[in-house]
Parts: structure tokens; C-alpha cells; sequence
């Protein structure tokens, strides 16, 4: 499945050699410019580095920084988390139904080999 078929989106990956510091001020950057744009993100664990989330928002920033503060009962036990992956969509549509796809196992394979740096 390609990134085509969920309509137009804005994909990047952030590199492991990257500072998380950079990570997040990118993504920061990136929200500001896009507060139009719906985003499909991966979190990575730090506390279990085998723990992955996957969500949607409007506000990656605010939604980061939420999920780091505990406000989320699906990921408070395993943070701090750390942004690895997200895609900005045009319409919160196409960023459902891409969410959705990556919770799926056929998702999960393609999230694992395309998307994951590890």
C-alpha cells in the first residue's frame, strides 16, 4: 500500500542520529506552519523502546507534550515517548484512514520496515 492511497500528505521520518531536541523543535516548527494539516505520528518508548504508539491530531506539539505529561491512559505507563515518525494530511479523513491502516498487521509490517528506525 502506498502513501497514495490515504490523498495527499506531507511524510517525514525523523532519523535515530537526530537530538530529540531537534525532533521536537522541528515537529514544533512543522505544527506552526501546518496548523491547517491532521497528523498521523509514531511514538517510540524511551522507558521500552519496544512500545510504539500510533495517533492523529491537529496539534502534534500539544499532543507530544500530553503524551509526555501522562494525560493519555494508553501511554502514561511507558513514558517518556519520542517522536519517530509522522505525516500531515490535508483532511482528517485520509489521516483516519491512514492511522487505522497502521494499526492493522499489515500496517504494523510496512510502520516496522518503512518508517521505524530500527
Amino acid at each position: 500500500m502506498s502513501f497514495e492511497a490515504f490523498g495527499k500528505i506531507k511524510r517525514q521520518t525523523l532519523k535515530s542520529s537526530q537530538s530529540f531536541e531537534w525532533q521536537a523543535t522541528h515537529a514544533i516548527w512543522k505544527a506552526k506552519k501546518d496548523r491547517d494539516m491532521f497528523y498521523v505520528y509514531i511514538l517510540r518508548s524511551q522507558s521500552d523502546p519496544r512500545r510504539i504508539y500510533r495517533g492523529v491530531t491537529r496539534d502534534l506539539q500539544t499532543r507530544l507534550k500530553d503524551h509526555n505529561k501522562g494525560k493519555s491512559v494508553h501511554t502514561n505507563k511507558y513514558k517518556p515517548w519520542r517522536l519517530v515518525f509522522y505525516a500531515a494530511f490535508e483532511d482528517k479523513a485520509s489521516a483516519e484512514r491512514f492511522e487505522a491502516y497502521l494499526k492493522t498487521a499489515s500496517g504494523i509490517a510496512f510502520a516496522r520496515k518503512r518508517l521505524l528506525n530500527s
